[in-house]
């Protein structure tokens, strides 16, 4: 499967999902390489692309830098799951909190923390 068309897939049925999901690399870069449909609108944004150039594809440009810590530190070491809360600005300017679940996973993208 190419990368092309597991995102097709993967926005297929996650953008059916109104909380959005997005997929952070797990390789200590924490690029975001998919957003949901719905991931995006939380920012004001029309679509993914527009969304990953507002954040420049980066988990720390989701939120506020004070709200920012790294997905392995929050992580369970054994289970791979976290719990997080953050304030973010959305690209109309407006200041709004979020709250997440994640966990590690094995996906078309490689593996990755599933938020």
């Amino acid at each position: 499967m190419t990368a092309d068309s597991a995102r097709e897939m993967y926005h297929q049925n996650y953008d059916l999902l109104e909380g959005g999901i997005c997929m952070l690399s797990a390789d200590g870069a924490e690029r975001v390489i998919f957003a949901s449909g719905p991931a995006a609108g939380l920012y004001e944004c029309d679509s993914e692309k527009e969304f990953l150039a507002l954040i420049s594809s980066r988990f720390q440009n989701m939120m506020v830098p004070e709200d920012y810590k790294p997905v392995a530190e929050i992580a369970n070491p054994d289970t791979g799951r976290f719990h997080l809360t953050y304030h973010y600005l959305t690209r109309q300017k407006h200041f709004r909190k979020a709250e997440a679940v994640g966990s590690l996973r094995d996906t078309a993208f490689g593996r990755v923390y599933l938020v």
